[in-house]
């Protein structure tokens, strides 16, 4: 029994391997969000994760395939509030704004680390980073565009290009979190809600009839 006790404890206290890269996943992405791709070294990953520079290979032969894991990470992360299917069949425009700005806001906020990476790479030149805004990025700017569209064309809104218009609304909450993430500048204590109302409040009443 006290070797069952004990085998049980040395199985409880050892990082599974998908445990281990995700450890290692989450110190490469303060890592990178600090230094940049090109600026993080295998020294620096491992003495942020804690492990080996041999332990880092082993998970992640090279830099390329991390900064993969980290993109693979984010994109699977729930996205439901990002497209609000319900909203948008009853043609409920406050709760479609207030749904994608409310779940970018938690998506970033819980997370402002993400940000810097992206920036990092695009001006590194990192064609990795693509592949985020494709999948992510893009698909909400495209679920938006074509609601706007939708409502447009049965006069519920002025007539706009509904691109512009998506990407406009989608501009201000990324200008705010860029202010207040990227370059650490004040914004005051304003609430989330005020936030919130103010952005939907701004563009329904310049797109509606």
């Amino acid at each position: 029994m006290v070797k069952t006790a004990t085998s049980g404890h040395r199985r409880r206290g050892r990082m599974t391997d998908a445990e281990r890269t995700g450890q290692i996943v989450s110190a490469a992405m303060r890592s990178f969000a600090e230094h940049g791709f090109a600026g993080t070294t295998s020294k620096m990953l491992a003495r942020s994760a804690g492990v080996s520079e041999a332990l880092i290979f082993k998970h992640f032969p090279t830099k390329r395939a991390l900064y993969h894991a980290i993109i693979q990470r984010k994109i699977s992360e729930p996205s439901e509030g990002l497209f609000p299917e319900a909203a948008m069949r009853d043609e409920d425009d406050r709760q479609v704004l207030c749904s994608i700005a409310s779940t970018l806001l938690n998506y970033i906020e819980a997370d402002p680390t993400f940000m810097r990476i992206l920036l990092f790479s695009t001006l590194e030149k990192e064609s990795l980073s693509p592949m985020f805004f494709r999948v992510r990025v893009k698909s909400v700017q495209s679920f938006l565009r074509r609601y706007l569209s939708r409502r447009m064309k049965r006069r519920g809104m002025k007539r706009f290009n509904p691109g512009i218009a998506a990407r406009a609304f989608l501009g201000m909450i990324i200008h705010h979190l860029m202010l207040k993430h990227v370059f650490g500048i004040p914004l005051g204590k304003t609430s989330r809600q005020e936030l919130l109302s103010t952005w939907v409040a701004l563009f329904l009443e310049g797109v509606s009839r």
